[in-house]
């Protein structure tokens, strides 16, 4: 099934599924669901599949054994595209936003450490050069959970500071929703571009960082 676009009703359903969040108002508009949010997901994932990796798109269902919070349904849409090396890329959808991301979400304590030493290298410049050109695209580091202070070995006032303290080696974008999200060929042109940009990112971290691989978990 080729992807023809979201539909003004993919995220009307995510902003109603998040005032409706129950078991009762899901079952009732399960189809709804389908038609509007999972099809179009699962169509554009194989597409950008095609190019990229290997798709997974993620259950609606929340896991909720370990925290306070049981509502039952994700208010977002998303799946995951394994890539070559440590990394991946991502794409979400919420009722008013859409979200692309990539690299290593999770990195593994060693990848981290193996991260931080770049920035007393040479290399550092090769980094930085990359993340201040996509910053001209809107690409910026995630620094969401990122330390308060250097790790364990640095110094504070370490010149390099904002890259140590990253828990993440990953780094995205996001749009206000737009008509051109409404049109297959266009949404897959501004996506495919975007996600070659990651693809680079992705071939950095491998050259840089390296395995273990490690599948990126990202819940946003």
């Amino acid at each position: 099934m080729p992807f023809t676009g979201f539909s003004p009703k993919t995220f009307a359903f995510l902003a109603a599924l998040e005032k409706n969040n129950r078991r009762e108002w899901w079952a009732e508009h399960k189809t709804e669901y389908i038609e509007y949010v999972k099809n179009p997901m699962t169509a554009l994932s194989v597409e950008l599949g095609h190019t990229f990796g290997t798709p997974h798109v993620f259950r609606p269902n929340r896991d909720i054994r370990f925290t306070p919070d049981k509502t039952p349904y994700k208010t977002n849409a998303s799946f995951f595209i394994t890539a070559f090396g440590p990394g991946g890329l991502y794409l979400e959808i919420t009722k008013n936003r859409l979200y692309i991301g990539g690299g290593i979400y999770e990195p593994m304590p060693e990848q981290l450490i193996t991260w931080r030493k770049l920035f007393d290298a040479p290399k550092r410049k090769i980094i930085k050069k990359f993340l201040y050109e996509v910053e001209k695209d809107d690409f910026l580091l995630i620094r969401e959970g990122e330390l308060k202070t250097a790790p364990r070995g640095w110094k504070k006032d370490h010149p390099e500071i904002e890259f140590l303290r990253l828990k993440h080696i990953a780094l995205g974008r996001g749009y206000d929703i737009e008509e051109w999200m409404m049109d297959g060929k266009a949404a897959l042109k501004i996506l495919t571009a975007d996600f070659e940009i990651i693809e680079k990112w992705n071939a950095l971290l491998n050259k840089y960082v390296g395995s273990p691989k490690t599948e990126m978990m990202w819940s946003r």
